[in-house]
């Protein structure tokens, strides 16, 4: 492989750069298509490292970044104001840390070391913006862009980083030595991984159903649930969403589902014994046939710059008449970290209440649903996500939607069948992850250290 890699003029890398954010954006809008497009960015994204310096690639990798980022999350706006410049700016940083690395790594060494080093730079960067670092941010991935659905086996064997890198392994190999002959079977080296379904589980069945409330009466929600068992009189469970009231279950929930013999889940505020009142913890409270909760779980990652308590002490599974069923608040879904841990223990379905406000707009809820369908056939399970405005969803193992809420669909009620299986299924990234960003931390900071080397034998010669 000839280690040719011209540098490309400023109009060629901006435009590349236009290139690679549209690409994004369409895979997002159109999920058919979803991997093609996420090829072509990937492939407008590599170009960038033909940038005649690691800093111009750092800037370009920047911009790239920001035309993503920007776009996608423009409803953090709304919700911090200015402070939402600095998370764009940060939230961006990551694509061009990858552009300057992947511009050193060329030139040094040339594209043999890059066919492994780009592809595991980027699951090791990817996976520690997103898992890590403490602004933790795991939207507008290459991995999240694609259709779980129509790439669910590429989802369930590599993970969503997993899948991202692979597909960037494949567009370098295509512009090496072989280019042509990269070029022509790319489609067909691709294709493979978005093959086939997920099995769903064929174990025991759980009827469930949820009501969207948004800041409603205890008399709303009871009078909901009534109309849940006259819609879907099967229903087992019924769930409500995060902060769905201010505290545990009241005497009237409790009582309702004595009466009922249900189960209901409701989101609210446990206080920390002894501690003051800002210190509580995200609870959902899990209340039985009996009357009293038999299970609650709290919030593991409490969302930054929000009065959102602190983070759980433990994650447990509820063992259910059905079988192992781990519950994550809102925003844990988002990371593989959590909903890991919850696997590992034998969870055979997951259930997420949420609070997505309404005044954060129809493109948070969307962006903030998409997800689950990715983590259902990340791990072969069935998801149930409610949330407070929308968009809910029942998830079954292999992706497919079975009930959906609107947005802001208050009073809506999402119900349908939770099909278990055996337990949950941890794609390969989750072990590569670690790996690959003690690898790419390693490359960086060497990099860096042979940067500062020189820069500091110019100055002293200069002298």
């Amino acid at each position: 492989m000839t280690p040719k890699n011209p540098a490309l003029s400023r109009p060629w890398l901006l435009l590349f750069v236009l290139l690679g954010a549209g690409s994004y954006h369409l895979a997002m809008h159109w999920p058919k298509l979803s991997g093609w497009f996420v090829l072509g960015y990937l492939g407008f994204f590599w170009q960038v490292r033909r940038a005649g310096s690691a800093r111009a690639a750092l800037w370009f990798g920047w911009l790239l970044g920001l035309l993503i980022m920007v776009p996608q999350t423009w409803f953090l706006w709304g919700i911090f104001s200015y402070v939402s410049l600095a998370l764009w700016m940060l939230m961006s940083f990551w694509l061009g840390l990858l552009a300057a690395l992947w511009q050193v790594g060329c030139r040094r060494w040339g594209p043999r070391t890059m066919l492994w080093l780009a592809p595991l730079s980027m699951l090791g960067v990817e996976f520690f913006r997103s898992e890590i670092w403490p602004l933790k941010f795991s939207w507008d991935t290459a991995g999240c862009a694609l259709s779980a659905v129509d790439w669910a086996v590429g989802l369930w064997a590599l993970g969503v980083y997993g899948l991202g890198a692979t597909l960037l392994a494949l567009v370098v190999f295509a512009t090496t030595r072989w280019r042509r002959i990269g070029l022509t079977l790319l489609p067909l080296l691709a294709w493979p991984l978005g093959l086939g379904k997920v099995k769903p589980g064929d174990g025991p069945v759980v009827s469930v159903a949820g009501v969207q409330y948004e800041n409603e009466s205890m008399d709303a929600y009871l009078r909901s649930f009534d109309e849940v068992l006259v819609k879907h009189p099967a229903t087992q469970w019924i769930v409500c969403s995060e902060y769905s009231f201010p505290g545990p279950p009241t005497d009237d929930i409790s009582a309702w589902a004595s009466l009922h013999r249900r189960y209901v889940s409701t989101g609210g505020v446990q206080m920390v014994p002894g501690q003051t009142f800002d210190k509580f913890y995200n609870t959902t409270f899990l209340s039985g046939p009996g009357g009293e909760v038999e299970h609650r779980q709290v919030k593991c990652v409490p969302i930054q710059f929000m009065d959102d308590g602190l983070p759980a002490p433990e994650q447990k599974v509820w063992e259910s008449p059905w079988g192992l069923i781990g519950l994550c608040i809102c925003y844990d879904m988002n990371y593989a970290r959590v909903t890991d841990e919850l696997v590992r223990q034998g969870a055979q379905a997951l259930v997420i209440p949420a609070m997505d406000l309404e005044k954060w707009g129809y493109a948070e809820h969307v962006l903030s649903a998409r997800l689950g369908a990715t983590r259902a056939v990340e791990y072969g399970l069935p998801v149930f996500r409610l949330a407070s405005s929308g968009i809910s969803q029942l998830i079954q193992a292999d992706g497919t939607i079975s009930a959906e809420g609107s947005f802001p669909g208050q009073g809506d009620i999402v119900a349908g069948e939770m099909k278990l299986g055996k337990g949950g299924h941890r794609p390969l990234d989750r072990w590569l992850a670690w790996p690959a960003v003690v690898l790419t931390g390693v490359v960086v900071l060497w990099l860096c250290g042979i940067g500062l080397r020189v820069r500091f034998a110019r100055r002293a010669q200069g002298r």
